[in-house]
């Protein structure tokens, strides 16, 4: 299944679409700004980190609506509780007010990112 949606969403990418609603509440977004696997590809009861700068948030997706190249999501934070709505525009061209990235990105991207820098004695490496 999770093939399929790879397969489906690099279609979509492809086609320049900017949102599908999926099926079983699945939705397609082609941001940049999504940082989610599968490909681009985020779910209603999810939980996502919402990166705006140096703050992070985890955040599960209550609802999802789009209008006029506007993502509207219905957010809980889950570290408080509060319920509130974010938005972003869905275009290839414009910045990223906040990224939201799933915790299988961040495991395979990120950590793979961090392992490939760690040194013989797993101490990151860094060059000055």
């Amino acid at each position: 299944m999770k093939e399929d949606i790879v397969k489906e969403n690099q279609k979509l990418i492809e086609e320049e679409n900017t949102f599908k609603d999926l099926s079983n509440g699945m939705y397609f977004v082609n941001s940049p700004c999504f940082l989610t696997i599968p490909d681009r590809t985020i779910r209603l009861n999810g939980i996502y980190l919402k990166a705006e700068g140096h703050h992070f948030d985890a955040i599960k997706i209550l609802h999802v609506h789009y209008e006029s190249q506007f993502i509207y999501l219905l957010v809980e934070d889950i570290k408080t509780g509060r319920i509130y709505q974010i938005s972003h525009i869905i275009d290839e061209n414009s910045p990223c007010i906040w990224w939201l990235q799933d915790w299988e990105f961040v495991e395979n991207d990120l950590f793979k990112k961090v392992s490939s820098q760690l040194s013989d004695n797993d101490l990151l490496e860094f060059d000055f």
